[in-house]
């Protein structure tokens, strides 16, 4: 007939646990740094992908093996004869 009190109902205060503020903090954290490491890659390549474009190079192309040049008033070509090898 004398059934036991919970602990809760005598008033003292229910536990705090710390360490899902901890987890919660790190991984907040793992995520801000994942954002920030991509966005320094992604800028990294693009700058590579601009160094490396065949606009970069002299004003030329290097397609299917051969070259094109893009600036014929600056070769001596006509751009009629340009014209006709990019066809």
């Amino acid at each position: 007939m004398n059934e036991p009190v919970p602990n809760n109902t005598q008033g003292e205060p229910k536990r705090r646990y710390i360490w899902p503020w901890f987890l919660l903090a790190a991984i907040l954290l793992g995520i801000a740094l994942a954002i920030l490491w991509m966005s320094f890659e992604i800028k990294r390549t693009k700058r590579n992908r601009e160094l490396s474009s065949p606009h970069a190079h002299s004003g030329m192309f290097q397609g299917a093996g051969v070259r094109y040049l893009l600036a014929p008033s600056l070769s001596g070509h006509s751009a009629d004869s340009v014209r006709a090898v990019l066809r």
